[in-house]
């Protein structure tokens, strides 16, 4: 799991087609855009998504800003749209905004199946790199404590951009 950030931007209908290939030009040689879905461009720093508001903000075409969670490996649940999307590029991302996650640090095993076929309803996804990480919505978090009380396993929250499970480049 990595964080970056998305850049939604307006409808370009607007603007003269003599105006967009600069525009867009000068985008692409000032941010490096690691990925994109129509209207949305991801970014990998925080200064890049700085400076992709800004020249946006110029021609009055920025929309919204995103944190997001790009998954490496992924394993989907039926809700994942309703948190994230796909991009043409085969890669899968969710709203931080709306999503929390967490890693299973210990129990016994048997607790630990039995607790996961518990969460397993309210999962969006898991990405499965070092450690498995598995994401739900914000509002569930009560909800998946309760259950790791009831069968005595150990769980760490990403509660911090800055934990330790992060992977940022």
């Amino acid at each position: 799991m990595k964080l970056c950030y998305g850049i939604e931007m307006k409808s370009v209908e607007h603007l003269p087609l003599n105006e967009l290939e600069p525009f867009f030009q000068a985008i692409y040689e000032k941010v490096n855009i690691i990925d994109d879905d129509q209207e949305l461009f991801i970014v990998r720093t925080s200064s890049e998504a700085e400076t992709l508001m800004e020249l946006l903000k110029e021609k009055s075409l920025f929309e919204a800003f995103h944190t997001l969670y790009s998954l490496e490996v992924p394993k989907l649940e039926n809700t994942f749209i309703d948190y994230g999307f796909k991009t043409a590029n085969d890669n899968h991302y969710l709203y931080e905004e709306m999503t929390t996650s967490f890693v299973i640090h210990h129990g016994q095993e048997d607790q630990i199946k039995m607790a996961l076929y518990q969460i397993e309803e309210d999962l969006i996804a898991a990405d499965f790199i070092e450690e498995e990480i598995y994401f739900i919505d914000k509002a569930s978090k009560e909800l998946i404590e309760g259950y790791a009380r009831a069968y005595e396993i150990s769980l760490k929250f990403n509660e911090s951009r800055l934990d330790k499970f992060q992977k940022q480049e």
